[in-house]
């Protein structure tokens, strides 16, 4: 929880203040050192890649970006 709450309020950088997000959930792989942020989308029917609304997959770019952001400033 406190790795989430770390990118929640990560805060972005005078450079980009708009650089903030809230993902659902992140997952931390400690050994390989990689951050998953998690994004729930509820469908019926899990939808092939094409059909990911833009809008879905223009968030989880963004969420990307935070969390290399974030995994680069802290160490």
């Amino acid at each position: 929880m406190a790795a989430l709450d770390a990118i929640r309020n990560y805060g972005g950088s005078a450079e980009h203040p708009w650089l903030l997000g809230t993902p659902d959930e992140i997952s931390v792989d400690y050994i390989g050192g990689k951050i998953f942020l998690l994004d729930y989308k509820c469908p019926y029917q899990p939808p092939k890649p094409e059909d990911i609304p833009f809008r879905y997959r223009a968030q989880l770019h963004h969420y990307r970006i935070i969390a290399k952001r974030y995994r680069n400033r802290s160490g």
